[in-house]
């Protein structure tokens, strides 16, 4: 699923704050960056989306719920909070995923890669002396 660009209510950005260290521009980039997994939607209420991110400062996946209509983040919630009432939506396999997802983009370490995802696809780098970073060569 393709996402409107993604800006946070008022009440998301209170709930980053008191619950996450990651700066909402951060994980505003994330999320327009396209990465993270949609693991469900809101029962009553089918434009929400439950887009499951990891939080590279924190170092620990979140939920995050918007409106995929404009874009709006309505709320993030840590993941046990959200597996009371949607645990059927948070597999192991999905927590994986995304972990692996965010291994590849750098923004998780790569002690936190887990092998075993069969729909995975891997991304070999170069180091080129004229540049600082790694390249992406492909998958």
């Amino acid at each position: 699923m393709i996402f409107p660009r993604s800006q946070l209510s008022v009440h998301a950005e209170e709930r980053l704050r008191e619950s996450f260290r990651v700066q909402p521009a951060d994980l505003l980039a994330t999320l327009n960056a396209g990465l993270g997994e949609r693991i469900g939607a809101s029962r009553k209420r089918s434009h929400l989306s439950h887009r499951l991110v990891w939080s590279h400062v924190d170092e620990i996946p979140i939920v995050v719920i918007q409106d995929v209509i404009g874009g709006t983040v309505v709320t993030v919630l840590p993941v046990d909070i959200y597996r009371r009432e949607y645990s059927n939506n948070l597999t192991e396999q999905r927590l994986r995923r995304v972990i692996n997802q965010m291994v590849h983009s750098g923004l998780a370490p790569n002690d936190r890669w887990e092998p075993g995802d069969r729909l995975e696809a891997v991304t070999a780098h170069a180091v080129f002396r004229n540049s600082p970073k790694p390249v992406a060569l492909g998958k």
